[in-house]
């Protein structure tokens, strides 16, 4: 009996101990576009009202993004998903900063604004570790 006592005060407290507070989570996946790999680029995640809180995000290196719990989304709440990534367009154009500037190649962001200021990306963070990977395949004419 007096094991038994034990067993069920055991169990309410590991019970009561569970927070429902939202803590920062590593969120990491996969970055596409036109079927290859992001080389360079940056995901942002923003919450989604009625959740609050500040922005998180990183690099994109190679196709893929690992944002660390430290500085990741917050859990059980739903984010907004910017993506974007800058390459060298091939239009040249004077360079007329300083004395004998050449030629300079413009830079172009790639991916459509469907994606960055005008997504419809969204994700929820999950509370359980293993359930924040996501990935995201572009394509040029969403």
């Amino acid at each position: 009996m007096a094991q038994r006592v034990v067993m069920v005060m055991l169990l309410i407290l590991l019970v009561g101990c569970g927070s429902s507070d939202p803590v920062p989570m590593r969120v990491w996946g996969k970055v596409t576009f036109a079927d290859k790999p992001v080389p360079e680029g940056t995901i942002t995640f923003t919450p989604i009202a009625p959740h609050t809180g500040p922005a998180s995000g990183g690099s994109i290196v190679d196709g893929r993004y690992d944002v660390a719990a430290n500085v990741g989304p917050l859990s059980g709440g739903q984010y907004r998903v910017e993506i974007t990534a800058i390459r060298q367009s091939g239009r040249q154009v004077p360079n007329t900063i300083g004395f004998g500037g050449g030629m300079l190649n413009v830079p172009e962001m790639y991916i459509p604004t469907a994606y960055n200021v005008n997504s419809t990306l969204q994700v929820t963070i999950s509370r359980r570790e293993n359930e924040n990977e996501f990935d995201f395949s572009l394509i040029a004419s969403p």
